[in-house]
């Protein structure tokens, strides 16, 4: 506290847990009068490395849990039946997305193909709706 020169405890307090909120040091306060509180300063540089290791680590085990496995085109018959659409529509929907390789219009691959299919019904229903008008 005499380091800081602030000479109201208060204040003094007030200060180490704004900038323990803020995430520049590590505030463990001592409720014992006979101790002291700990600070830990957080050095940023080995803060960054270490986020950039877990991340690219994140991002091999997403990897490995995703695997995407193309359909069947008797497998989108079957869902696009279920949901009363014709097989021809079904047939457009595999010929569209074989053509690119299961990828997305923003080359990320395909997640769920359910998905692309809910979304591909949807958009059709609202043409017919537009053509009717």
């Amino acid at each position: 506290m005499k380091l800081s020169k602030i000479k109201s405890f208060a204040t003094y307090h007030k200060c180490i847990r704004e900038i323990h909120n803020a995430g520049f040091i590590n505030y463990s306060p001592s409720y014992n009068s006979y101790e002291g509180s700990s600070i830990e300063i957080i050095d940023f540089e080995s803060v960054d490395k270490n986020k950039n290791e877990l991340s690219l680590e994140e991002k091999a085990l997403q990897e490995e849990i995703f695997n995407f496995s193309v359909p069947a085109l008797y497998e989108i018959e079957m869902y696009f039946n279920e949901r009363d659409i014709v097989s021809e529509e079904a047939c457009q929907f595999y010929s569209l997305y074989q053509s690119k390789d299961w990828s997305l219009t923003n080359d990320k691959p395909m997640k769920c193909w359910k998905s692309a299919a809910r979304n591909w019904i949807s958009k059709m229903k609202n043409s017919n709706q537009n053509q009717n008008l």
